[in-house]
């Protein structure tokens, strides 16, 4: 299988297993969108990758490469707009979301060794989320030790 699309299923085990996420649906996404059809419960978070990176090329046949992913809480607007409590929760999930992706290694994936970048508010590509409904987005940056296959 593909590192990248093992590193999100590895940031959604891990997301899934946050308290308060049993009030979400957690889907591996292309990109941060809410499906009517799929959402039922109107709350959902998206893990998506982006684009990944040569970090570092070695002499020997090793490289580095940086998986980006992006980790989207989409939700309805009429939960966030008033209700403090709805705000304390979905502030909570949002900072125990980096707590877990920040600290914890994806034992799942033995190239990924290290997380080494955080963005707390990255761009997005805005078109899957229905009007009416709310993003909080958060990318997380996963580093991969790969071996290059030496042709010949």
């Amino acid at each position: 299988m593909a590192v990248a699309y093992d590193i999100l299923k590895a940031v959604k085990k891990l997301i899934e297993k946050i308290d308060g996420v049993s009030h979400y649906t957690v889907r591996i996404r292309r990109k941060p969108a809410y499906v009517p059809s799929v959402d039922t419960m109107k709350r959902v978070i998206c893990v998506c990758p982006q684009d990944e990176r040569l970090a570092d090329m070695t002499f020997s046949n090793t490289d580095y490469f940086d998986y980006p992913v992006l980790v989207a809480v989409v939700q309805e607007n009429a939960l966030l707009l008033e209700d403090q409590c709805a705000i304390e929760k979905w502030l909570q999930l949002r900072e125990d979301i980096r707590r877990t992706l920040r600290v914890t290694t994806l034992a799942t994936v033995g190239t990924v060794f290290d997380v080494t970048g955080y963005n707390p508010s990255p761009p997005f590509d805005p078109s899957g989320v229905t009007q009416g409904f709310d993003v909080s987005s958060q990318e997380f940056l996963y580093r991969s030790k790969e071996i290059r296959q030496m042709v010949g």
